[in-house]
């Protein structure tokens, strides 16, 4: 670092440069930057600092992958008595070359016969380590200060401090990105290895921050682990998490490996403790089949709530049937808008806006955050509290239509992934807030905070506004083969026990 620091502008310019391109490899005829104009200047020191290596020893993969196809093919015809045709396929002259040479042997670039300066990274796992410390995460990049300055996102201002920071240490970090070497050791294990998990993958994290890695990579190899066979190391993982979605993976896993009672019995512990809508659905299904495999035991099924069915006739296929739907619906005091999943999640993403960018540990690491890092964690709610508590009053005091209406204006075109500012006007939200009651609004929220990832979508595809009866009505586009997703049944029964007005439009054409 201290290296890093003491180079000048333009060698530290290039290593930036270096380091936002994929690899760790690099022509240097390939690099042409306005703002580096002394480039071999700023090479050299880079080379001296040893943060880059100038024509590096290479493994044979690692040259072939970046030579082109024509120096290939003239590389074989210097070499090879029986010389391949010009039409050959790189894949091909690859494998002649892996029989010429010794492929296991490392060799630099102008032992190839290619004359042209060669770069490399020296240590590509120090920038990966301070790409963490800084965003958190490994999936952005240094190309955020670019967007942002560039004006092309906007984000909220967020406060920091070290009594807030996740990483409180190295080992903080070493174990993160040990976590992360797993996913890309699922990636280079050959489908025909058996796999084996490290314990620690299998034991809770008591940071917080570090068992939502750890759960995601254990889900991810849970999966890798089920479909090459590995049923009980993948049944194993997925007890270890305990989501709802681990645990319908766990339970698909058993209905194929298990006795039907050991299944039934715990998917019906499970069922007592889940209150997840899409959970509860999936098992119940898994219950049903099951007792049809032991016979006699029968399953109370919850009650189906009906859904009204509309068929609309058009003279040709619309290009987009929800809008010809919307245009056909609307009268002249009842606007209908095609808004699917836009409208419910930034109502309650402005009103608890406070609440989602509150200064929580873990949650925020640096200005380009959209959301906070902990955002689809179970206990999001739990530890922000003391905010939600405070925005759920306004739902009781009726001051919730001032806080959502000021927070339009004041928080607009910064990124939320609750809000899409492009579809959303003031005069849609305040019909909203004028047409659906308070009490809807807390049981429409309640709901979506079951599972805030996936209760953003599945919400019916158009909404209707009387304006004369302050009432609202959502509708469901379908064609006349296409069904009612999980989702989406769960949400319309939802909001008819919420005594909103809903319906199914099942459209056809003529021709």
């Amino acid at each position: 670092m201290q290296a890093i620091i003491s180079l000048p502008k333009e060698a530290k310019a290039l290593l930036v440069r270096l380091n936002m391109r994929k690899g760790e490899l690099f022509c240097l005829s390939d690099l042409n930057y306005t703002e580096i104009r002394a480039l071999e200047t700023a090479t050299t020191l880079l080379s001296e600092a040893k943060l880059i290596e100038i024509d590096p020893h290479v493994s044979f993969d690692e040259a072939t992958n970046k030579l082109n196809k024509d120096f290939l093919w003239a590389y074989c015809q210097t070499r090879l008595t029986n010389a391949p045709k010009k039409n050959t396929r790189k894949a091909e002259l690859v494998v002649l070359l892996k029989q010429l040479t010794q492929s296991d042997r490392l060799q630099r670039f102008s032992d190839w016969g290619d004359n042209r300066t060669w770069l490399k990274l020296t240590d590509r796992s120090f920038f990966k380590r301070i790409q963490l410390m800084f965003f958190g995460n490994l999936h952005q990049d240094w190309s955020e200060f670019i967007i942002t300055e560039l004006g092309l996102i906007h984000y909220e201002a967020i406060s920091y401090s070290a009594t807030l920071r996740a990483f409180k240490s190295r080992e903080d970090i070493t174990n993160y990105l040990q976590l992360d070497s797993v996913l890309d050791q699922l990636e280079l294990t050959s489908t025909e290895s058996t796999l084996t998990l490290d314990d620690s993958l299998l034991s809770t994290n008591p940071s917080r921050w570090l068992e939502a890695k750890r759960k995601n990579v254990c889900f991810r190899a849970a999966q890798t682990l089920e479909k090459r066979g590995q049923f009980t190391q993948a049944m194993k993982a997925y007890k270890s998490i305990g989501s709802n979605e681990a645990n319908i993976r766990l339970l698909r896993i058993m209905e194929k490996q298990c006795h039907p009672k050991n299944t039934i019995a715990l998917a019906e512990d499970l069922l007592n403790v889940t209150v997840h809508g899409e959970t509860r659905t999936l098992i119940y299904r898994i219950l049903k089949r099951q007792y049809k495999k032991v016979g006699g035991a029968t399953l109370s099924l919850p009650s189906i709530i009906h859904i009204t069915e509309k068929e609309i006739t058009f003279s040709n296929a619309p290009q987009s049937v929800e809008k010809a739907v919307a245009t056909f619906l609307t009268e002249t005091n009842s606007p209908v808008y095609y808004i699917e999943n836009r409208l419910i999640p930034a109502l309650w993403g402005l009103l608890y806006w406070e609440a989602i960018y509150a200064p929580i540990k873990g949650a925020f690491f640096h200005p380009f955050q959209a959301a906070p890092a902990d955002l689809y964690s179970q206990d999001f709610l739990a530890v922000r509290k003391h905010y939600v508590d405070s925005l759920e009053s306004s739902l009781n005091e009726d001051t919730y239509k001032q806080v959502i209406l000021e927070n339009y204006h004041a928080k607009h075109g910064l990124r939320c992934p609750f809000v899409y500012w492009p579809v959303l006007s003031v005069e849609m939200i305040e019909q909203a807030l004028d047409s659906i009651s308070k009490e809807q609004i807390k049981g429409i929220f309640k709901y979506l905070e079951q599972d805030l990832r996936q209760h953003k979508k599945g919400l019916p595809d158009l909404i209707q506004f009387n304006l004369v009866t302050n009432t609202t009505a959502f509708i469901e586009v379908k064609a006349p083969n296409d069904r009612l997703q999980i989702q989406q049944q769960l949400w319309l029964e939802q909001l008819i026990k919420l005594g909103f007005d809903c319906c199914v439009a099942k459209v056809r054409w003529l021709s």
